[in-house]
C-alpha cells in the first residue's frame, strides 16, 4: 500500500478515541490497505500492513485481538472473502483470477479459505447463487 495512504489514515485519527472510533479507524486502514493489495493484485500480508501503520506485528496482533476478537490475518480473510464472493456474483472470471483479485494469492488458498467459510466452493457458490452460501 502506498505510504502516503496509511499517513492520511493515521492524520486523520484524533489523539484520544473511543473503541468504536479505533475500530473505525483500522476498518478503514484494512478497507484502504486492501483496495490497494486488489489494484495491484498483490497478496495481502500483516506484516505490510503493520508497517504501513507504522506499528510492530505483535502489536498489530494485540490491537486487533482487542478491537475485533480476532488477528489482523483472520480480519484480513474475512474480508477478502467477502471481496472474492463479489467478484463470484458480479463476474464470470476464472477461479485465478478471482483469487489473485482478491489478494489471496492462489486458487488453492482461494478455495481452501472458500470452503472454511462458507462451506462449500467458490464454484458451488456460483452456481448455487450467493444466498446459498451466507452463514
Amino acid at each position: 500500500m502506498p505510504p502516503e495512504a496509511m499517513t492520511a489514515v493515521k492524520r486523520s485519527t484524533p489523539r484520544r478515541t473511543s473503541l468504536d472510533d479505533e475500530r473505525a479507524l483500522y476498518r478503514r486502514a484494512v478497507d484502504t490497505y486492501l483496495a490497494g493489495c486488489y489494484r495491484a493484485r498483490s497478496r495481502a500480508t500483516a506484516s505490510e500492513f503493520a508497517q504501513g501503520f507504522g506499528v510492530t506485528g505483535p502489536s498489530l496482533t494485540r490491537i486487533f485481538r482487542r478491537l475485533f476478537g480476532q488477528t489482523p490475518l483472520q480480519y484480513f480473510r474475512v474480508r477478502q472473502l467477502q471481496h472474492a464472493a463479489e467478484l463470484l456474483e458480479r463476474s464470470s472470471r476464472p477461479m485465478d483470477e478471482i483469487a489473485v483479485r482478491s489478494a489471496l494469492g492462489t486458487r488453492a488458498t482461494l478455495f481452501r479459505l472458500f470452503v472454511e467459510q462458507f462451506g462449500m466452493t467458490p464454484e458451488e457458490y456460483r452456481r448455487e447463487g450467493a444466498h446459498a452460501g451466507k452463514k
